[in-house]
């Protein structure tokens, strides 16, 4: 197998992972993986609290990420608030309600990296860390290159 495959086959494994650990918690509290995911952009990351934070950080499709926070809302666990600046910018807070649902996911998340990096010394996880963070950074570079499908006409 060539490296890009091996990536690949890599990415989708690990992927494959995280979702089914996190299926326990999308089954006890009757919530989607994309819901899920929205609660735990929210709570991890302080300060990008709207819609279009969560569609361009988690790369998840805008449609996908309206459905799950108007899913959040009338569950109570979300609440939406109207930006004082510019009315159009709405502000998602995770409300208490969700707190047992966002401290289960981050014991998820902490069982899923510690199966990930089982066996790795301290030293690896350090290495990794640098190399996945170049490796991101190649494909955000890429990815600014290309040109929008639709946009090769002269």
């Amino acid at each position: 197998m060539n490296v890009c495959s091996e990536l690949l086959h890599s990415i989708r494994r690990i992927i494959k992972l995280f979702e089914a650990s996190e299926q326990a918690v999308c089954r006890t509290y009757s919530l989607s993986l994309t819901e899920v995911d929205v609660l735990a952009f929210l709570a991890n990351n302080p300060g990008l609290d709207t819609a279009t934070d969560i569609v361009e950080l988690r790369m998840i499709p805008k449609a996908n990420v309206s459905q799950a926070v108007d899913a959040l809302i009338r569950k109570e666990l979300l609440v939406r608030q109207q930006d004082m600046k510019d009315r159009r910018r709405m502000h998602l807070t995770v409300t208490p309600k969700a707190a047992p649902i966002i401290a289960e996911l981050h014991q998820v998340r902490h069982t899923f990296a510690a199966q990930l990096l089982s066996g790795f010394s301290p030293q690896e996880i350090t290495v990794f860390s640098s190399m996945n963070e170049r490796i991101a950074a190649n494909a955000a570079a890429a990815l600014r290159e290309m040109k929008p499908i639709g946009t090769d006409k002269q």
